[in-house]
This record gives structure tokens, C-alpha cells and sequence, in this order.
């Protein structure tokens, strides 16, 4: 009998340990990485990753973020005597990143969802998956899919400190396999090694943090206004307060009254009716109004703060809030402050894990083609360009390249001023490009005639 019991215990222990892991996001139980567990709360306010999402400001800034740099192409350049040439673009790499990187997904899903963990989890997570093939009686592994893993699923295992840095770490994936009848919790561990790794906001150089850690009083603040603000408009502004009656009522008579009081006045289709109270009762507000309470402040102060955590300019979130003189100062500041930094931690990643050490030692890395993100206005764009091609930094057809312009005959030329005069700092000379050779030159060969 006792062993029967024990038997039963550790089975219903099993169990209960198998339905917690198998609960998913819609459940509120995320696993791993520096997700904030299901159970937790701020001031009696829930905060999980899916909630957070659901805060306007956070699904704004997400957007603009992640949006922006998901649309952008991923090429393969070589630096060969100074300059960055593009690879062809039948590299298998660069087809993964700009294509479908993946059965049923494609490259603009991937960047985003890559984008979006490393805002939110700090970090995130890609797996490389080979085809193994043999060549000439050797082993060859030809990249075959770039897939994304949720940062949300992912644990650190293990992480080893040798004294003076950490030198090796192992993940633990959790994921639900199966249909919506059959599932079951899986757990799989990988080698730091075995996974594209990119870190934004590193505590170490094997884990993240992210906004959904360090913002997690500001998230409670939102979501307690947005809870308010539902049941403020679900009772349709009803009278909240106190009713007061000279005689004594009993439970039943106190039920009814309140269940009536529910029913006439509760529900936006009830708001704005007239009470009537009986002989003998009186009505006492107890909640103060919503301008009272300054709601509408209190979202500006913590839209604010969350723009403030995604380092996005307010004035993008809310026009009201404009700090700059022009939307062109505005984008300035979100590309160089909020965008650049994102794209360099995953060129970064990149070079270091897709990249051999002989592509890196013969000048090979990835890079976001950003022109059609620095492009703002035509007229911007334009003046720009003639300023540059003025000063001989571009040629015409590279201007032109610019416009998507096709390219014309003689275009690949530098234009220069007649009337700039060229001073060699190191020697002293001086040469004006308008006189044939250079007034130097010219010089020269005058006192050589003058010699004969």
C-alpha cells in the first residue's frame, strides 16, 4: 500500500511538472532568458512580455525599430585597396539573409523577430542548420537554413567563468512539439558555439538584457493605467460612492439594492442617466473624476518613460511632444542614436560567427545596405547630392545611382573647380587645374625656355 502511494505521488508530481512546462505565452508562462516569469507582479499589476506588447508606446517603438531595419538588404563586401566592393550575390549566406532563410519564413519575418528579441530579451538567438555532404571522399557542411529561436524559450544552462572571463556557456531551448490534441514539452541544449549569438545589451558576452527587465516598473505603471482605464469605461463612468439609508436593511434587501444599482447605471449604454433615490436614502461620491486624477498627464509622463527605455524619440510617439525643429532632425536622431546601434551589434555577430577566419583576414563583412534608410526628402536628398558632386566627392553616375537613375556616357568622372587652387601642404606647391599642368609646372618649364 505504501508503495502504491509513493508511486501515485511521484506520478501526480510528473504530472503537475509536465502541465506547468507545457502552459504557453497565451497562458502566461514564458520560459527562460530574461523573461519575466508569469507569476510576477508589480504592486499587484501582472507584467508579462505578451501584456507589454499590448502598450501602445511599446508597440510603437517596436515598429519603428524593428520595421525600419527588417526591411533593409544584408550584402557581402570585400575591402580591397581602401575601397568596399560588393560580393556577387550567389553567396549562400547572403541569399539566407535577404531570401527565405527558411521553410515558410521570410527574410523580412526573420530580421524582425531577431530585432524584436534583442530590443525586448537583450539578446537573441539564430540556429545554422548544415547539409552534410561528401566531396571528393571528404566531409563537406553547406549552410542550408538561418533559424530564428525564441530569446523567450531560452535559458542559460551552464556558464563557465575559468577566473579572469567567461569562456563557455550552454542554452537550454524549451518548446512545445505536437498539435493543439497531442503536445508535450521539449528541451533541447546547445553549445554556445552551435548558435548565431547576438548580444545588444550584454551582461557577459553570453547573456543580454533587455527592456523587458530594466523597464519592468515603468510596463507595471502603463498597464495599471490602461487596467484603470478599461473598467473605468466598462462601469460607463457609473456613480461610485456611497448610499446611506436612515433605516436598517438586511443582507438580502443590501444585495438586491446593489445588483439593481449595477444593472440601471453600469455599461456605457447606461451612462449619463438621471438617479432617483427612494424616501429616506442619500448618494455620497467617493472616486474623484479622471481630470482630477490627471490621467491624461500621467500617460504623457509614462509614454516619456518608455520612449525613453527603446531610446526613441517622444516626438515620433506623440506629436505633441516634438523636441526638434524638423522631422529631418528627428530622423537624424533616431538613425544615429536609436537604428545604428541595432545594425552594428548584428553586422557585428555576423562577421564574427558566419564569417571563416580566412574571409576575415582577406577583408570580407557583412553590411546593412542603409541608403534607403538615410534617404529623407527628395529635396534633401537632391540638395545633398549636388553639394557632394560639386566638391568632387562623387561622380554624376553615382549621383545618379542615388535616384535610380540609369547611368550616361562619360558619367564616371570627378568634377572639379577651375577656379580652386590645389596647395600641396607637404611640399609647398601650389597648382590651379584650370592652367595646363599646374602654375608650378607652368613655372617650370617657362624658366627652362628662358634658360635656353
Amino acid at each position: 500500500m505504501a508503495l502504491f502511494e509513493s508511486k501515485t505521488k511521484q506520478e501526480i508530481r510528473a504530472l503537475k511538472q509536465e502541465v506547468e512546462e507545457m502552459r504557453n505565452d497565451t497562458q502566461t508562462l514564458l520560459f527562460g532568458g530574461v523573461e519575466i516569469p508569469a507569476n510576477s507582479s508589480i504592486n499587484g499589476v501582472s507584467v508579462t512580455r505578451d501584456k507589454v506588447l499590448q502598450i501602445p508606446a511599446v508597440q510603437s517603438c517596436i515598429n519603428y525599430i524593428a520595421d525600419d531595419i527588417a526591411s533593409l538588404p544584408i550584402y557581402l563586401y570585400q575591402e580591397t585597396e581602401g575601397t568596399m566592393e560588393k560580393v556577387e550575390a550567389s553567396d549562400k549566406r547572403v541569399r539566407l539573409l535577404n531570401g527565405d532563410n527558411e521553410e515558410n519564413m521570410d527574410s523580412r519575418m526573420f530580421k524582425r523577430l531577431v530585432i524584436e528579441d534583442m530590443v525586448l530579451e537583450g539578446q537573441a538567438f539564430i540556429y545554422p542548420e548544415y547539409d552534410e555532404k561528401i566531396v571528393a571522399g571528404r566531409k563537406k557542411f553547406e549552410l542550408k537554413a538561418l533559424i530564428h529561436l525564441p530569446a523567450k524559450n531560452m535559458t542559460v544552462k551552464s556558464l563557465f567563468h575559468d577566473g579572469i572571463t567567461h569562456r563557455t556557456a550552454e542554452y537550454e531551448l524549451t518548446t512545445i512539439v505536437g498539435n493543439s490534441i497531442n503536445k508535450k514539452s521539449k528541451k533541447r541544449t546547445f553549445k554556445h558555439d552551435e548558435l548565431l549569438r547576438i548580444v545588444y545589451k550584454p551582461k557577459n558576452k553570453f547573456e543580454g538584457t533587455g527592456v523587458l527587465e530594466t523597464g519592468k516598473q515603468v510596463f507595471a505603471e502603463a498597464l495599471a493605467v490602461v487596467e484603470h482605464n478599461i473598467a473605468f469605461y466598462n462601469n460607463g463612468t457609473m456613480p461610485i460612492g456611497v448610499l446611506k439609508t436612515e433605516g436598517r436593511m438586511t443582507q438580502d434587501v443590501v444585495d438586491r439594492l446593489r445588483a439593481s444599482w449595477n444593472s440601471l447605471f453600469s455599461g456605457t449604454k447606461n451612462r449619463a442617466k438621471t438617479v432617483i433615490l427612494e424616501t429616506g436614502m442619500d448618494y455620497e461620491q467617493l472616486s474623484p473624476d479622471p481630470e482630477k486624477l490627471q490621467m491624461n498627464e500621467t500617460i504623457q509622463t509614462i509614454n516619456a518613460k518608455i520612449c525613453q527605455l527603446f531610446n526613441v524619440p517622444e516626438s515620433m510617439i506623440t506629436s505633441s511632444a516634438n523636441k526638434y525643429n524638423s522631422v529631418a532632425q528627428n530622423n537624424v536622431h533616431f538613425k544615429r542614436h536609436t537604428l545604428k546601434p541595432v545594425i552594428d551589434a548584428i553586422e557585428n555577430a555576423l562577421n564574427r560567427q558566419l564569417l571563416t577566419e580566412k574571409e576575415k583576414e582577406q577583408g570580407y563583412c557583412f553590411r546593412f545596405d542603409t541608403r534607403e534608410l538615410l534617404r529623407t526628402t527628395d529635396e534633401e536628398l537632391t540638395k545633398s547630392l549636388v553639394e557632394r558632386l560639386k566638391n568632387g566627392l562623387i561622380t554624376i553616375n553615382e549621383a545618379r545611382f542615388e535616384l535610380d537613375k540609369p547611368e550616361v556616357a562619360k558619367g564616371n568622372k570627378l568634377r572639379y573647380s577651375l577656379g580652386d587652387v590645389l596647395h600641396d601642404i607637404e611640399n609647398g606647391e601650389l597648382d590651379v587645374p584650370n592652367m595646363d599642368g599646374g602654375t608650378q609646372k607652368q613655372n617650370n618649364e617657362n624658366e627652362v625656355v628662358a634658360n635656353e
